[in-house]
């Protein structure tokens, strides 16, 4: 019963300290702008054609351009460093050396 009762009182104390590790934020600033000023501004914004970003990614990503080369013209280069052991392949190459 005893042991019992020595965790049952040291979960206790634990649980009170991790209690006291919460994070108190301040939200006595107010803004200056109103939801409507805010709303009306996104909205001219759209109308002009802008195109706004919420997130991490403003931008939509970049369409790939097409190569120069011919694929029959990179395989062969590939095929030739490969040859000449010039190719790194990775991981792969770490193979013998350890």
């Amino acid at each position: 019963m005893k042991p019992i009762v020595i965790v049952l009182s040291l979960s206790l104390l634990s649980l009170r300290a991790i209690a006291g590790e919460a994070t108190i934020f301040d939200d006595s600033v107010t803004s200056t702008r109103t939801r409507a000023d805010v709303r009306a501004e996104v909205l001219a914004a759209l109308a002009a054609g802008e195109r706004l970003s919420w997130g991490e990614a403003p931008q939509p990503a970049q369409a790939r351009s097409a190569g120069t080369r011919a694929r029959a013209e990179v395989v062969a280069e590939a095929r030739e460093a490969r040859r000449l052991g010039t190719l790194d392949d990775g991981e792969a190459t770490l193979r013998g050396r350890f």
